[in-house]
């Protein structure tokens, strides 16, 4: 015998155990220890994936498409792609000059505040 033996286990930690086998487990409590681990429902981790493929296929003209085809309203993929739609409406179209160029942008910035900074205040 090696004298080593198995711990008893109780619920619901032994379900954890017999779902991913007991060196898994001890893996689990080395790396997790005494720690909250939120373990998100099937759905809702398959939605996330979901949406992160929506944002992948957003290109700006496509909404009702990504509706019909993920089975969603128009609002509800609007506001997954929200954050993408942001970034597409503010690049300049194809062709289009910036009034600003981005190599300019800072020294324009630092014109307009540098006065504003070093004013010099006298009080009355």
């Amino acid at each position: 015998m090696s004298g080593k033996s198995t711990p008893t286990i109780f619920p619901p930690q032994r379900e954890v155990a017999d779902l991913i086998g007991f060196e898994n487990y001890l893996k689990l409590i080395d790396v997790y220890a005494a720690e909250t681990i939120y373990i998100p429902k099937r759905d809702s981790f398959e939605r996330i994936a979901r949406n992160q493929r929506i944002v992948e296929e957003y290109n700006g003209d496509n909404l009702k498409a990504l509706a019909k085809k993920y089975n969603l309203t128009t609002v509800t993929v609007r506001a997954i792609v929200d954050e993408k739609h942001r970034e597409i409406r503010a690049r300049p179209l194809d062709g289009q000059m910036s009034f600003f160029p981005p190599e300019r942008k800072v020294k324009i910035l630092k014109c307009l505040i540098w006065p504003i900074l070093n004013r010099e205040y006298h009080w009355l």
